[in-house]
């Protein structure tokens, strides 16, 4: 009878920490790139964020360049060790950049949008 006690306790310590460990985790992962704090920071003007070619399968590595303060500010970003997002917003004007807690939020414009209008016209001149 006591073995039964004390494996029900057992049982349910167990899944009173794996429910804390969860619930954490989910918070730490579920921040909002729009929060009130993120709207209080400052951007910066995103000059590229480009995918590196590599022959590494589990890990993408990314370069990243953003104008802070008049100067191109340059970053390898690993996927497995940095902390980056990509936040996609269609019709964006002019993509940018924002960091909180050495976290790069970068808000961009899709690379393909699909059944867009057909644009008819002739150019003149490249500029």
């Amino acid at each position: 009878m006591t073995k039964k006690i004390i494996g029900l306790l057992g049982v349910a310590l167990s899944c009173c920490a794996l429910a804390t460990g969860c619930s954490s985790s989910h918070s730490e992962s579920s921040d909002n790139a729009n929060s009130n704090e993120m709207v209080d920071n400052q951007s910066y003007k995103l000059a590229y964020f480009e995918a590196t070619a590599n022959s590494d399968l589990d890990h993408q590595y990314y370069s990243l360049g953003f104008y802070k303060d008049g100067r191109l500010v340059k970053k390898n970003l690993q996927s497995n060790r940095d902390n980056y997002t990509e936040i996609i917003i269609p019709n964006l004007d002019s993509p940018y950049v924002k960091e909180k807690d050495s976290t790069y939020y970068i808000y961009r414009a899709p690379y393909t949008m699909y059944n867009q209008p057909v644009i008819k016209g002739k150019v003149t001149k490249k500029e």
